[in-house]
């Protein structure tokens, strides 16, 4: 069991625990994945690919040929990006494969008592990190909520940031040799197979991949696949997709709701007062979460 914590204003708290009007579950919100905070998101899967497919050319586990296949393929957080064969003219055109699927995440820390989470997400310093039971949030009652007709289209799932350089070059090498490994035993050539294989295993790294000056967020992410096909949505999830105003953007989002059970604790923010920290521990009381509140101990005067 790993405890994970979300950390929210008091206007968040309150939109995550409710009373919300449909049923007195917790709901959390999944952004669009192209509007979260880090501007390179989805692209750092790109950056690895690269210096790996090079390193393996050079030491001999592919060849040019099959350099050149794979290297065309570029990742990227609206899709992938490769060169592709026109049967009819038999010219090179790019192709955009933009997926079936956007990727919705709510992020979680996995230090609940993080100064630079307390500085960056909290704001009047009355900030919480509400603190979930990460295998109560991997299994939850309206999991199949978002999910497609054709259950191959979309998934749930909650994973690890890698932050590392070194692991995340180790992580795809590993997949490219396995790929190879696997045509190889099936007797398949590399060559004209091998793109298609790599732009499908290696596209669920985009956003498990992120820059190592994040690395201080030491987070999780809880990760839906919504399908883009309305069609594919069973019919009491369609049209779900909500929008708020965030840095002067306007961001899709969508609400999950999970049992309450899924939650342990509350940590209250280091400098909030005494009466804020007596208010949220009252909020909780009379909304029926018997949970318990703490202040964080660290000694900071922000």
């Amino acid at each position: 069991m790993e405890l994970l914590y979300h950390y929210t204003n008091i206007d968040g708290l309150r939109g995550i625990l409710g009373p919300h009007d449909d049923n007195d579950d917790v709901k959390l919100w999944f952004t669009n994945a192209g509007y979260l905070n880090d501007v390179s998101e989805g692209d750092e899967l790109d950056r690895i690919y690269k210096k790996v497919c090079i390193e393996m050319k050079d030491c001999g586990e592919i060849c040019e040929e099959e350099y050149k296949e794979i290297s065309d393929v570029r990742f990227n957080k609206r899709g992938i990006i490769y060169t592709s064969r026109d049967d009819k003219t038999g010219k090179n055109m790019k192709c955009f494969n933009y997926g079936k699927t956007t990727a919705y995440i709510c992020c979680f820390c996995r230090n609940g008592d993080s100064l630079n989470m307390w500085r960056y997400y909290t704001k009047n310093n009355t900030g919480c990190a509400i603190c979930f039971i990460d295998d109560r949030l991997k299994i939850h009652k309206e999991r199949e909520q978002f999910m497609p007709k054709d259950t191959a289209v979309g998934k749930f799932e909650v994973c690890h940031v890698t932050y590392d350089d070194a692991e995340k070059e180790k992580i795809i090498r590993s997949e490219i040799q396995k790929i190879l490994r696997d045509l190889d035993e099936a007797q398949i050539p590399r060559v004209g197979n091998l793109k298609k294989a790599v732009t499908r295993k290696l596209s669920q790294y985009e956003f498990k991949f992120k820059d190592a000056c994040f690395s201080s967020e030491e987070e999780v992410r809880a990760i839906y696949y919504v399908p883009n096909n309305n069609n594919d949505l069973p019919e009491k999830r369609k049209n779900k997709i909500k929008y708020r105003s965030a840095q002067g953007l306007v961001v899709p989002y969508i609400e999950i709701s999970f049992p309450r059970e899924i939650m342990r604790e509350v940590c209250i923010a280091p400098n909030a007062s005494e009466e804020a920290v007596a208010s949220i521990k009252n909020y909780l009381e009379t909304e029926n979460y018997n949970v318990p509140a703490k202040q964080s101990k660290l000694p900071v005067r922000f």
